[in-house]
């Protein structure tokens, strides 16, 4: 096990003790900067007040920046925590499905972008993001 709780091929977790105690950290209070996100990791965040939490990807891990799916810039936000399964990161030509929130379809298409993570779906002359993928 590597010091960061990861496996050998730093996929996946090694117990989810691991990530249960990053995000225990983020709700007692712990800043940001204290847990180390990477590039590209899927997160929600919000800011202090805001009701909804945004899912978006990590731009900038230090200083902590998120682009919100859907924007067009990253933001540093008052609370980030990793999103259930987001150590797999997307390859660009991964082959995945994806749909957007009240879709009821699940599309086939091809990564164009990891950063942030757009899919361009089959037979579709651009690539999108996505709110699952």
């Amino acid at each position: 096990t590597s010091p960061s709780g990861m496996g050998a091929c730093c996929s996946q977790p090694d117990d989810l003790g691991s990530l249960s105690d990053i995000l225990s950290d983020l709700n007692d209070g712990a800043g940001n900067e204290q847990v180390i996100f990477r590039v590209s990791q899927r997160v929600r965040c919000k800011d202090k007040g805001d009701a909804e939490w945004r899912t978006g990807t990590v731009t900038s891990s230090r200083p902590l920046k998120v682009q919100v799916d859907g924007w067009d810039s990253a933001h540093s936000w008052d609370q980030v925590e990793a999103v259930s399964g987001s150590t797999a990161a997307f390859c660009v030509s991964q082959r995945v499905r994806c749909k957007d929130k009240g879709d009821a379809q699940w599309r086939t298409g091809t990564v164009t972008s990891s950063r942030p993570l757009k899919v361009q779906v089959d037979g579709w002359d651009r690539a999108h993001s996505w709110d699952q993928v």
